[in-house]
């Protein structure tokens, strides 16, 4: 079973010839600069030379790594691949090095040179699919997951990416899958039992949902997004007082949180607690959420208050973001009515009836013939009486 973050690799032992207390300093673990000082002791004592030298650039490397010199440590694995080409340690792990440093794609083609020596390393197959999956390339960090987990079915780290891949994908079945094999190899997998908790909430499951936020809560009290996560859940159920404690955990532990102020935002706003609710989506937006979704929101808020004119820029700016969106031409048409904007209330309402249809007209001929303001067929059909009904309807504050 593998739960720890993989380490670059075990230190390599050197050859025979350079036995002695500098070659233990570089093969020992404990204290990078000793390390340094040691490895580079036996390079310049010339006791070793060719293929011999690689093993001891490769520590020295990882000793560079772990003083945090990105420079020095890829200059090392470099002279140990001309050392020895062959060396799979090595293009192994400067492929490493070079995704931690940010260089997916040379990390890559470090990895290619790693599996054409050696194809069954689980872990080089797992962390190109990782390479992969942080280009964007979704197709090939599955099989790459995919080969490591077949290489070695307890790879617990590579089947906790392949399920939350297969959740990426909308793939739920096979997300769960993979998520339950590895909280069975490893039943302490706090950010497990969150990204499966995920799983639950997107199938509206959200009893399991929140009984696996918790079990991540109880392995990790710190886990921010579990309570995020958590909160939620309990949001989807309705239950938004257990959500805002939830979201106030969650920013508790990180106030830059853009996502949660706006998922508290939008529970106050459930509640009618309408001013709470604007101030988290401010908090929000100042922490540069641009989302359709938190000006929609907000502007409910603002008419909820009767600041109108506010909620108007606020359903505007939603519009921009979605030109589509239904519901906000609903909300700001309303907005326009309580400004007496008759014209482009009228104007947003028609626009819903574009986008919807004929069940649209339906439900307004209906409503207008209820309300005295149209007298013609509940045809489904748009024409100049149900226009004169909508402008009518939209001046009579009981329609």
């Amino acid at each position: 079973m593998r739960l720890a973050i993989l380490p670059l690799a075990v230190l390599l032992c050197l050859a025979p010839s350079a036995r002695g207390d500098v070659a233990g300093d570089c093969e020992q673990g404990d204290d990078p600069q000793l390390r340094v000082a040691g490895c580079t002791a036996v390079i310049e004592s010339g006791e070793l030379t060719g293929g011999d030298l690689a093993p001891v650039y490769v520590n020295r490397a990882f000793a560079h790594a772990a003083l945090g010199d990105p420079r020095r440590t890829i200059q090392d694995f470099d002279r140990a691949l001309r050392s020895d080409p062959k060396l799979v340690a090595a293009w192994h792990n400067r492929g490493a090095a070079y995704a931690t440093y940010g260089y997916p794609l040379r990390a890559i083609q470090d990895y290619d040179r790693a599996l054409a020596l050696n194809p069954d390393l689980a872990p080089v197959w797992y962390r190109r699919g990782k390479a992969h999956a942080g280009l964007g390339d979704r197709a090939r960090a599955l099989e790459d997951y995919t080969r490591a987990i077949d290489l070695d079915p307890e790879f617990a780290l590579a089947l906790y990416d392949r399920g939350n891949l297969h959740a990426a994908l909308g793939d739920y079945a096979r997300a769960l899958e993979d998520l339950d094999r590895v909280l069975r190899l490893s039943p302490e997998f706090a950010r497990a039992y969150n990204n499966r908790g995920s799983v639950h909430s997107g199938l509206g499951d959200y009893a399991r949902a929140i009984a696996d936020f918790s079990r991540a809560l109880g392995l990790d009290p710190n886990l921010v997004h579990a309570w995020y996560n958590r909160g939620a859940a309990y949001a989807g159920r309705g239950e938004h007082i257990r959500a805002i404690e939830d979201y106030n955990r969650a920013l508790g532990l990180d106030q830059t949180l853009a996502a949660v102020w706006s998922a508290r935002g939008a529970s106050y706003l459930d509640l009618g607690q309408f001013r709470r609710a604007i101030g988290s989506f401010d908090r929000a937006v100042e922490l540069g959420l641009e989302t359709a979704s938190v000006h929609h929101d907000r502007g409910r808020a603002r008419a909820g208050i009767r600041e109108y004119a506010l909620a108007l820029e606020d359903f505007n700016r939603a519009l921009r973001l979605d030109p589509g969106s239904v519901r906000t031409f609903v909300e700001r048409g309303a907005a326009n009515r309580k400004l007496g904007d008759f014209y482009e209330a009228v104007r947003d309402w028609e626009r819903v009836i574009e986008v919807v249809g004929e069940s649209e007209i339906r439900r307004w001929q209906a409503h207008l013939v209820e309300k005295g303001h149209y007298e013609g067929e509940v045809d489904g059909v748009y024409g100049p009486g149900v226009r004169a009904g909508l402008f009518d309807c939209a001046r009579d504050p009981e329609c």
